[in-house]
């Protein structure tokens, strides 16, 4: 496992989803700044509910990673750690099909 404060490129905090949800769901991180995140998440069975559009559960998994993912770029590791404690969420829009792409924003 990637030692926590050495999450700091694309590559390393993808490299840590290894054998996680966002593994199995096929979450990819795509860009991060000080400002925003942004991650790809392919439209698969796996993510539908039974009338066959995007789970609204597997939005809120999205947003945790992105607000999770986010924190731990940001965040010195070595003397914090980040993590969720609460989420809640309006589902504004679904999907059947592509690429399902979440963006998250630091709000200050």
């Amino acid at each position: 496992m990637t030692q926590l404060d050495e999450l700091t490129t694309i590559e390393a905090l993808n490299a840590a989803c290894k054998d996680t949800a966002m593994e199995v769901m096929g979450i990819t991180l795509t860009a991060i700044d000080n400002e925003q995140i942004e991650l790809h998440m392919p439209m698969t069975n796996a993510a539908r509910q039974p009338y066959g559009i995007l789970h609204g559960g597997v939005n809120m998994l999205l947003a945790e990673t992105a607000a999770s993912m986010h924190a731990v770029y940001l965040a010195d590791m070595s003397k914090e750690i980040a993590f969720g404690i609460e989420i809640n969420g309006s589902h504004i829009r679904s999907a059947k099909d592509g690429t399902i792409k979440t963006i998250g924003r630091v709000v200050r």
